[in-house]
């Protein structure tokens, strides 16, 4: 190729800096890089800077392992500590009874529906139907590690046993329990009625529960805690209760007596 530069032109192209030193040095070894740890050198373990930042895929994939180990080793209060946090987003250290319910049945706790109700049972729950969830997350896992351990010990039973399971169905309920539960909801109807003139169909939690604390004739403590955790509740918290009261009434006994067997190993 010409070169087609002026004589002005040349004059004002002067080589870079150190070129001829560069030049003049002697051959790096390619085996024997200064990155090279046995090299001494600004990144070798004789210099005076750090030793060389490993990476790659196989760092990518044990810092990966480390992270899920770290997360393993998190016990089961901060677990649920951490997700009740996250929860609380306007930092009120309380939740409603629904949001409470709603993040155990989404947390893996090993644990069955029957057992999920009676660790709700145990949050103290206000007036307004919200829970303080700090002193229910601080005593959650002694009673879930109770709870597993009960269900396990039933589970071991039964398997020695090798008794299948009798399934309870709405028309054995019916049979045994049919005039008790019509007899428990009328009188829970009047009571609804009593705080729900208007007839509008829903309570707050705590009518709800007051109403059934008034019939305590007809039903035991247990009964009403479970009622507490079984009904259902629209987007404010209230319970919907007329028309699904009996049906309620049925669905606990049923669950009373596929888990009463458990409750012998308490």
């Amino acid at each position: 190729l010409h070169d087609l530069a002026t004589a002005f032109e040349q004059t004002r192209l002067e080589p870079p800096p150190h070129i001829e030193e560069q030049a003049d040095s002697a051959p790096i070894d390619a085996g024997r890089l200064p990155t090279d740890p046995a090299v001494p050198g600004p990144q070798g373990p004789g210099g005076p800077g750090p030793g060389p930042t490993p990476s790659g895929p196989g760092v990518a994939v044990g810092e990966a392992a480390e992270v899920e180990k770290t997360e393993a080793e998190l016990d089961l209060s901060t677990l649920l500590a951490n997700i009740f946090d996250a929860a609380d987003e306007e930092n009120e250290l309380e939740l409603r009874h629904k949001e409470v319910a709603d993040l155990l049945y989404a947390t893996p706790l090993g644990l069955t529906d029957w057992d999920i109700k009676l660790l709700l049972s145990t949050a103290t729950e206000f007036e307004t139907g919200r829970i303080e969830y700090k002193p229910f997350v601080a005593a959650a896992p002694e009673i879930i590690e109770g709870l597993r351990k009960r269900r396990a010990a039933f589970e071991a039973r039964k398997s020695a046993a090798a008794a299948a399971e009798v399934p309870v169905t709405m028309e054995a309920i019916e049979l045994c329990f049919g005039e008790e539960i019509e007899e428990v909801a009328r009188t829970m109807r009047e009571a609804f009625g009593q705080v729900d003139p208007s007839s509008v169909g829903t309570l707050t939690r705590h009518e709800f529960r007051s109403c059934l604390m008034s019939r305590m004739e007809r039903l035991s403590l247990q009964e009403v805690q479970m009622l507490m955790q079984m009904c259902r509740e629209d987007e404010q918290g209230n319970v919907l209760v007329y028309e699904e009261f009996p049906m309620l009434l049925q669905q606990l006994r049923i669950d009373a007596l596929h888990n009463a067997l458990v409750e012998t190993d308490i």
